[in-house]
């Protein structure tokens, strides 16, 4: 299971390799991209969509892990919490036993 699972992942790898280069190779119009305060060089088509395709890839994984972080530290408070509520339940319930 885990070979056919490799090699489905290499195939697919290199299918996207693929589709990327053929991409590149009929996309190759030059294009500058003008924002409102400055512009940037002419490079060709597929280099900026595959520049920005990138780019909000990093800018996915990294608020990802900004969130999974936030949401691991929430779960680490409210288990330290937890446990501190069944500590003082025990210590309740130890004290209505012995009155």
């Amino acid at each position: 299971m885990r070979l056919l699972k490799g090699l489905l992942l290499g195939v697919l790898t290199l299918v996207l390799l693929l589709i990327g280069i053929m991409f590149a190779i009929h996309n190759t119009q030059p294009v500058a991209l003008n924002f409102v305060f400055f512009s940037l060089p002419e490079f060709s088509v597929s280099f900026w969509l595959i520049l920005s395709f990138f780019f909000g890839g990093v800018i996915g994984v990294t608020l990802s892990v900004v969130m999974l972080l936030q949401m691991k530290a929430r779960a680490l408070q409210l288990k330290r919490k937890l446990n501190q509520l069944d500590s003082e339940l025990a210590k309740l319930r130890q004290a209505s036993t012995s009155a």
